[in-house]
């Protein structure tokens, strides 16, 4: 089995003058799950009965962990990124933590519970939060404006 790309996380102080770009990076990260997550329901949905455990299992096996020292190292690089950002905008995690736990949940919804794998039970649920969660954030960062791919075209074709 091959591992998957594990990309490293560059420090907020490294990027922090390059947010633009970053943002500009991000719309197209957004889009192309938004696409992908949509084209897996698709897929799913055209796929026999009898198939679609099969695929399930091979999301599942495309998206394994085979290094969980490296994926714990980039969670926690993310977390420390995501912290000196809010310092640096002006937030005050050492008075507000509640408030900014409660911002960070309501900024990522739960989509899939403790990471459950996807199973013929579960996966359109999981992969439609997915979709609603992507292009909830395409819609508030403007980056829909002449796109496709607008919400209830996303459902619709589901």
């Amino acid at each position: 089995k091959q591992p998957y790309l594990v990309v490293p996380v560059r420090s907020y102080e490294e990027e922090k003058d390059e947010l633009k770009v970053l943002r500009k990076r991000a719309k197209e990260d957004f889009i192309y799950y938004q696409r992908k997550y949509n084209e897996y329901l698709h897929r799913y949905n055209t796929l026999p009965a009898s198939e679609r455990r099969a695929f399930c299992d091979q999301i599942n096996r495309s998206s394994e962990v085979s290094n969980q020292d490296e994926v714990d190292a980039v969670n926690a690089d993310v977390g420390k990124w995501f912290a000196d950002y809010l310092i640096d905008s002006g937030y005050h995690p050492h008075t507000d933590s509640t408030a900014i736990k409660q911002l960070i949940m309501t900024s990522f919804p739960v989509v899939n519970k403790g990471g459950a794998p996807f199973h013929p039970l579960n996966i359109e649920r999981i992969l439609l939060e997915y979709q609603k969660g992507y292009t909830r954030l395409i819609e508030m960062e403007g980056y829909d404006e002449g796109n496709e791919m607008r919400i209830g075209r996303v459902l619709q074709s589901a």
